[in-house]
């Protein structure tokens, strides 16, 4: 498909960038005659550069890019790896393994992001962390209170 390479309509764009990324994807296919994958591939690439969007250029795609979707960079800045690579597959149409070598290579490419990525998925962990042992705490003193109310010694 020969795609035209101006920038995304203005309505699609005020969408983006109030998170109606749905929304967005829709005025761009029916604008633009787009179809789904391509749509959203317009409007993440404008999420990503606002002011050099374009519209996909599938010719001079490869599987070795490690540009990634707008989706999957906010996943990482929030600390989510997963989410990441589910995006970057869902909009590249990678395999699972290459996906997350897309990913990892982004990262790598990226400090300032892959930074962000390490420090909230440190303070995601922690807080996992601790809320496990909260519950492991609790869990001890339901079964001490259960030992008690039945006489039960160990």
């Amino acid at each position: 498909m020969n795609l035209s390479k101006s920038g995304i309509p203005s309505e699609a764009m005020k969408l983006a960038e109030q998170g109606h990324i749905v929304e967005a994807i829709k005025i761009v296919r029916e604008q633009a005659g787009l179809g789904l994958k391509e749509a959203k591939e317009a409007v993440d690439a404008y999420l990503r550069n606002p002011d050099g969007a374009t519209y996909p250029d599938k010719s001079n795609q490869s599987h070795h890019s490690s540009d990634i979707p707008g989706l999957a960079i906010a996943a990482l800045e929030k600390g989510q790896l997963l989410e990441a690579i589910k995006h970057t597959r869902a909009v590249t149409g990678l395999g699972l393994k290459d996906a997350k070598e897309t990913v990892e290579r982004y990262l790598e490419e990226h400090p300032g992001i892959n930074g962000k990525f390490k420090s909230t998925a440190s303070a995601e962990f922690s807080r996992v962390v601790r809320n496990m042992i909260f519950m492991l705490f609790l869990l001890g003193l339901v079964a001490l209170r259960y030992q008690q109310f039945f006489g039960i010694n160990p």
